[in-house]
């Protein structure tokens, strides 16, 4: 096998919660068929799935470890993978599998006699670039799709092909009149391929869509995943700077010194986080940095998007109300091109100049003032017209 087939399986990380722990089983119990006494190593993974788990995820051992490489062999095993035999294709068919998150694209090669008993050839798996973040979800899963066949070209061109994803509506794209300039690109490329795009439930596509959520530590070489550009740590001038700040900030150092008193608060590798979430000092730029790549970035979303983007990684006193009060208000783009969330306000109407004096009065009270000779207000009646009373 091709380990450029494969890679993805190869790198996959080492979960960190309960999630992630359901999201490599789902990939596992999709070739299950094909893996030799599976279950001795899936009851090892099997307890970290629990309810439990999702509240206190348990101590990743050295069991767990050699498990979790143990399953990745059988998943890349000859008894799992195969090759298409395009010489004597006979009854088998080809299938691409395809799904797409927020953030990337995931997809099978798989070959047999249905798509149920398919074995897989190839595994694959890109994050989204800056542009492609902001696609909408029926064009993220044309793009899975694209990046599958360009992939995997050699192996697909001049044959029949069925194409699985769980976005229905592009099962009719070939009949799609109105198309944007991308959408008439992939329209054009899908055309030279003998294809037939086949819908699937969602719960029924467990294994693109494991490889569609694959955790930010699994890109390629070089590139910086986009949806998770906030992830500074792979910039190690910026660490320096985060662990010089340590010092600088007189909250960080505050909490440092307590650190025995904060449940969940740990140094790691010269790094302070409080539970997943890394401390960032105040120093510098580093919070408009971060807030710059979860807003200006990602899109310029609102304040949740962009909150949501920061807070499971990152930590800061106020982080929240420095950026719906003085960040986002303070984005000029959003300013000049955002709409009013609000309902428009009607005509101001000026009031009628009065004809004679005395016809339109403004009254106003001052007070409560100190008594004198037992009063405390004072009323003042202007006459509209121009003279006072």
């Amino acid at each position: 096998m091709d380990p450029r087939k494969v890679e993805r399986i190869i790198n996959w990380p080492i979960p960190k919660n309960s999630t992630e722990v359901r999201t490599f089983l789902g990939l596992v119990c999709y070739v299950a068929d094909f893996l030799p006494l599976l279950a001795d190593h899936t009851i090892v993974l099997s307890p970290l799935t629990h309810k439990s788990a999702d509240t206190e995820f348990p101590p990743w051992t050295s069991l767990h470890q050699h498990t979790f490489e143990a399953i990745k062999s059988l998943v890349l095993s000859c008894d799992c993978l195969t090759t298409i035999d395009h010489d004597n294709i006979g009854d088998n068919k080809i299938f691409v599998t395809c799904d797409a998150s927020d953030r990337r694209t995931g997809a099978v090669l798989s070959y047999g006699l249905t798509w149920e008993s398919a074995r897989p050839v190839a595994f694959d798996s890109m994050s989204l670039k800056v542009a492609q973040l902001n696609y909408p979800v029926h064009e993220k899963e044309l793009l899975a799709i694209i990046r599958a066949l360009q992939k995997w070209r050699s192996d697909l061109l001049g044959a029949p092909i069925l194409i699985y994803t769980d976005h229905r509506t592009l099962e009719n794209f070939d009949q799609q009149k109105d198309l944007s300039r991308c959408q008439a690109r992939w329209q054009e490329f899908l055309a030279q391929y003998d294809h037939k795009i086949v819908y699937i439930p969602g719960e029924m596509n467990t294994v693109v869509d494991a490889l569609s959520c694959l955790p930010d530590t699994v890109d390629e070489p070089g590139i910086a995943p986009v949806a998770a550009a906030l992830s500074i740590q792979t910039d190690p001038t910026l660490l320096e700077i985060i662990k010089a700040g340590y010092d600088e900030d007189p909250f960080c150092s505050k909490i440092s010194n307590a650190q025995k008193s904060i449940d969940g608060l740990e140094w790691r590798h010269g790094l302070l986080y409080i539970g997943n979430r890394l401390v960032i000092p105040r120093v510098g730029t580093l919070h408009e940095d971060l807030f710059c790549l979860a807003h200006d970035s990602l899109g310029h979303f609102g304040f949740v998007k962009s909150y949501t983007s920061l807070r499971d990684s990152y930590y800061w006193p106020n982080m929240r109300s420095d950026l719906q009060n003085s960040y986002l208000p303070a984005c000029i783009d959003c300013q000049r091109d955002k709409g009013r969330t609000s309902k428009p306000t009607g005509p101001l109407h000026p009031l009628p100049i009065p004809d004679r004096r005395g016809d339109s009065i403004a009254i106003d009270f001052i007070g409560p003032l100190p008594l004198d000779d037992g009063f405390d207000t004072i009323i003042t009646i202007t006459d509209r017209l121009g003279s006072d009373i």
